[in-house]
This record gives structure tokens, sequence and C-alpha cells, in this order.
């Protein structure tokens, strides 16, 4: 979500529709607040009580009828009071975590949808949806342009479809819209390329949003770019056709990610659009075995703009979890490292990285265990270019665990900036 949205409505406790209190409910990318004219609890003692005594107050679930009629469900709410001394008005605050604007629902755990779709600006990058055509016409003794023709055919409009697991699927689609006006002086030509998750059978919203945020990892992974959604929709079959979807707002603390240069990616979808169905699948699979080395690699990819002797840290760590959970040997840290350099000895930015293991060693150690310094330990610049040479290494581990043989990863470390402008 890119701009805060204000709801004003009056709103009430589902096991209590008839103590309806009027307030605002203010959504920003990092926090939602409702704010009342009033608090559920009247007993005037009672507010006194829970203030002095700072205990804090949970509700599930909290209704709100829109002055425009629509309706929003608000979860996971935890209240905060304040006493007005100048009159009997008390005001209460809660913050939540989960807004569905469309609907009311009672619970979480209520299996309703059966498919959520996302809007991230990076996803189109990723997988351009082609559906809108530009030729330019240059004058004959000069580079100027003389003619711009743009087509934009609906018939073209595309989708893909992806086994995840058992009883969900990835569908990525293509669309292209136009939207002129009738003095023709105005046009306006757009296309994006969206992601849903569709089940066989209902399930909750928290179990679809599980599974989109773990398609948006693998896309971070591919982009070595942190996705900001700004769109999520909720979907039931019973909903009328034309009826317009349910709106999911969820506190996030990411920035908005602005457009990358796409040939900075690890990888594009049209780059492993051969293996896509079999590696999606397997990212899936292998979530859970997969899942501190993936959010480690992830982590250590994002831009912070500094670097630290964590990051080495981040990456070491990784590299060993990997060994011993995919590999298995008892084997001390330089061993392990030893291992995965000669697995990979076939891709060339690993056999040509010349990655000093023992200063590796040492310095892990040193920044681990606090031990003396010895003055062989990596730090500075040394430090960062060692680290670059390890990340490659994990990326290449995750690679192929997801199911890149040794030549695909050859061919993607080869062809991307992001990977080569490491060393």
């Amino acid at each position: 979500m890119k701009k805060n949205k204000e709801f004003k409505g009056l709103w009430y406790i589902p096991s209590d529709p008839k103590n309806k209190i009027g307030g605002t409910l203010i959504i920003t990318p990092d926090k939602i607040v409702l704010e009342l004219f009033g608090c559920y609890n009247t007993e005037s003692e009672s507010i006194i009580n829970t203030i002095l005594e700072n205990k804090v107050s949970t509700v599930e679930a909290i209704h709100g009828n829109l002055i425009d009629s629509k309706k929003i469900t608000l979860f996971n709410c935890r209240e905060s009071l304040n006493i007005n001394t100048s009159n009997s008005v008390h005001l209460s605050t809660y913050e939540c975590l989960y807004v569905l604007e469309g609907l009311h629902l009672n619970s979480t755990k209520d299996n309703f949808f059966n498919q959520i779709s996302l809007h991230t600006p990076i996803l189109s990058q990723w997988k351009h949806p082609a559906i809108i055509e530009r030729s330019f016409y240059f004058c004959e003794h000069s580079n100027k342009v003389k003619k711009v023709e743009v087509s934009a055919d609906q018939a073209s409009n595309w989708k893909k479809s992806f086994d995840i697991t058992e009883g969900y699927q990835l569908t990525l689609s293509g669309n292209g819209q136009f939207n002129g006006n009738f003095e023709h002086t105005e046009f306006k030509f757009n296309q994006d390329t969206t992601l849903s998750i569709i089940c066989k059978e209902k399930k909750t919203f928290s179990d679809l949003l599980e599974k989109v945020f773990l398609v948006c990892k693998f896309v971070t992974l591919a982009t070595q770019t942190p996705v900001l959604i700004t769109e999520l929709f909720l979907y039931n079959d019973v909903m009328q056709q034309n009826s317009d979807p349910i709106k999911l707002y969820y506190v996030s603390k990411k920035e908005s990610t602005q457009k990358v240069d796409s040939t900075n990616f690890l990888f594009t979808y049209d780059d492993i659009s051969d293996i896509f169905p079999e590696v999606i699948l397997k990212w899936f699979k292998e979530s859970d075995r997969l899942a501190p080395i993936r959010n480690h690699l992830i982590a250590s990819i994002q831009q912070k703009g500094y670097f630290s002797s964590l990051d080495f840290l981040t990456i070491i760590q990784s590299l060993e979890g990997y060994h011993h959970r995919f590999i298995g040997t008892d084997k001390k840290l330089k061993e392990r490292i030893n291992d995965l350099i000669n697995n990979f000895n076939i891709i060339d930015l690993v056999r040509n990285s010349n990655i000093k293991v023992d200063r590796v060693v040492k310095t892990r150690n040193y920044y681990s265990h606090f031990y003396e310094r010895k003055g062989n330990e990596l730090a500075g610049r040394e430090l960062l270019e060692e680290t670059n040479k390890l990340r490659v290494l994990l990326t290449c581990c995750v690679l192929s665990l997801i199911g890149f043989n040794s030549s695909k990863i050859n061919e993607i470390l080869n062809k991307r900036n992001s990977i080569k402008s490491f060393l």
C-alpha cells in the first residue's frame, strides 16, 4: 500500500452488535489504528483500573459499518484507553494487524476464501506482461522521433498456472488496459503481471497470506530486492461475478520499493521458464527445511546502505547450517566450506573466487567467540569481499536445493550484473 487511508463509520464487537461507537480507522503501511469516541467497557471505575494497572485488552474482531454502507472487519485488535476528565466520554484506540474491506467475518479461523491475488511493481519486471507493444519511427536525416505507435491487444492477455503444494495453484497472468477520452486528447495505456494463489477448498485468509509471503520470498531471491505488496485481494467462489473482491490490509514494516534495473536481477521468469514448474513446487516442498537458511540469504541481499561483521556471520552460519542439514557429515567449519566449494567447483564464479578459507574460519571464530585478535582476521574491505564470495556460494546451495542444475546456475550467475559486481 502506497497511500494512507481513512474509513469513518460505526464500530462494534460481533458479540455485541447494538453497542456501536463512532470512530475512524487509519491505515498506514506500518500501522493500523482504530480511534473511537468512546469505549466498549462503559464502567468508569473499570476503565480507570485498566489504565492504572496498565492492563492490555485484546479483541479478536471488530466490525465496522462505514458511512457509504461498506463493511469492514478488523482482526487482532489491541486496546489502549484515554480518560477525558472534562466530560464522561472516554476515548479508546485499537492497534490492529489485519483489515478486511468489504466483508464482516467473525474469526481469523473461518475458512471462507479460495483465492488471493497480489499486485507489486517488481513482479511485472520479473515476468513482463508483454501486452502493450511500441514502435518508434525516426526522421530520415536525424535521430528525432517522428512517430510513435502503441498497440494494446486485450486478446493477448495470458495466464499460466503451476501446482505449488497439494490443493494449491499459483497463477501468473498478464493484463493490459487502454483508456481514452471522447475528445481523443488523452490516452492511457498500462499493463501489469498479477500473481494469484488458488485453492480447491476454502481456507482462512492467513493460510493464503502465508503462501503469498513464501512466493514473495522467491521473487526477492530472484530480483535481489525486497518485495513491496501494494494491493491484496481475497475471493470467495460463491461471490457474485460482478461484485468487488475483498481487500486485505496488513501491518508491514517494509518501505516502498522503487523501480529497479532488471539487469541486476539474479534471474527473471524467462531465464528459468523451462524449469519454473519444478522449481516453484520444490520451493514450497522444501520450505520448512530451507526456512532458516533461505531467510538468512534473503536478509543478506537486502540493501541496507552499510556493511558489518553481522552480515559476514549471517552468511557463514547459513553455509555451516546448510552443510549440516543437507550433507549431514560431522565436520569442522573449514572442512564444510571446502566441501561446498568442491561441490560447486563447476560454477565459474565459485571456482575463480579463491575464497580464503583459513582466514574466513579464523574471522568467524573471532567475531563469534570474541577470541583475541591474532592479526590475520579479515576486516574492512577484505571482509566485505570474502562475504560477497561466500554469498555467491550460499546462493548456489539454495538454487541447487530447489532444482537448479549446475549448468543453469552457471548460466544465471555469469549473466547477471548483481552477482558479478560482488567479485
